[in-house]
């Protein structure tokens, strides 16, 4: 089951209520967070200064064409659109 998503202004104001010497299950209890995400928020405070982690540069999954073979398939697109997708893998094949 995913974690429920926590806003960062609520992240923000259970790491006040820790520094303010707010015990851990208090601020559980007031907040509905989770132990392990306040300490995971609090980490990535400390070594980031947000409570977010940063947005992953490798979402996806990766590329299998190059940027030439998809420039070339939308050139080959538009200038003939009736062209069949063996007839494309022919065409990629011949250039590589």
């Amino acid at each position: 089951m995913a974690r429920p998503r926590v806003s960062p202004d609520l992240k923000m104001a259970a790491l006040r209520m820790l520094q303010a010497g707010y015990r851990t299950e208090d601020i559980t209890n007031f907040t509905a967070i989770s132990r392990s995400t306040i300490y995971r928020a609090w980490r990535a405070f400390r070594s980031t200064g947000s409570v977010s982690r940063p947005p992953s540069i490798n979402r996806g999954r990766p590329r299998l064409a190059m940027h030439q073979d998809v420039q070339l398939l939308l050139q080959f697109a538009r200038h003939n659109p009736t062209i069949f997708l063996d007839e494309y893998c022919a065409i990629l094949q011949g250039k590589r």
